[in-house]
């Protein structure tokens, strides 16, 4: 079988995105915008009293927009006789929540769409053949359940964790998801 990326296979298709037609601009163009973004980094306390272990450090951070939280993430370190900088130990620990929060939040988020309009169905397949059926969460259900996840959970890392798992459901799992929701 051909590798669909190689230069040859390239060629074969339209991958000139430039062109204002391009089904690829329309995805571009949907994810081109301004952020306004709140960071909150704090220590992490639950993992730190779970695990006990001299020496750890944890840091949680907080996406929120609009004081709304959008996405978590941790970041960890430990500092013992090997690491002869604990600055840059705990400054990794940091670093490490903030990317994991903003890596988590753009996969499984749909707050990170400047122009909030749904995204466009699309894959390198959809460029040789038009019908593609999916089997996974289809974006009315996502969106469904995003507003009742919001309006039945208070606890903001339980709405975290939702929103993060939402991308791998199955049509069949946010039927009876909703369906948990509305009993």
């Amino acid at each position: 079988m051909a590798d669909p990326f190689s230069p040859q296979q390239l060629e074969t298709r339209n991958f000139d995105y430039t062109r204002k037609d391009h089904p690829v601009r329309k995805i571009i163009e949907e994810n081109i915008g301004s952020f306004d973004i709140n960071v909150s980094v704090k220590e992490d306390k639950e993992n730190l009293s779970l695990l006990k272990t001299p020496g750890l450090i944890f840091f949680l951070c907080l996406l929120k927009v609009n004081n709304k939280v959008i996405g978590s993430g941790r970041g960890s370190s430990r500092i013992n006789k090997d690491n002869k900088l604990i600055t840059r130990a705990v400054r990794f620990a940091f670093g490490a929540s903030i990317l994991d929060a903003v890596a988590k939040t753009v996969r499984t988020s749909n707050f990170l769409r400047p122009n909030k309009k749904e995204a466009t169905p699309f894959s390198i397949e959809d460029l040789d053949r038009k019908d593609q059926t999916t089997k996974m969460i289809t974006n009315n259900q996502k969106r469904y359940l995003l507003e009742l996840i919001h309006s039945n959970i208070s606890d903001d890392e339980q709405i975290v964790k939702w929103e993060s798992n939402l991308e791998d459901f199955t049509k069949q799992e946010a039927s009876e998801a909703i369906q948990k929701f509305k009993n």
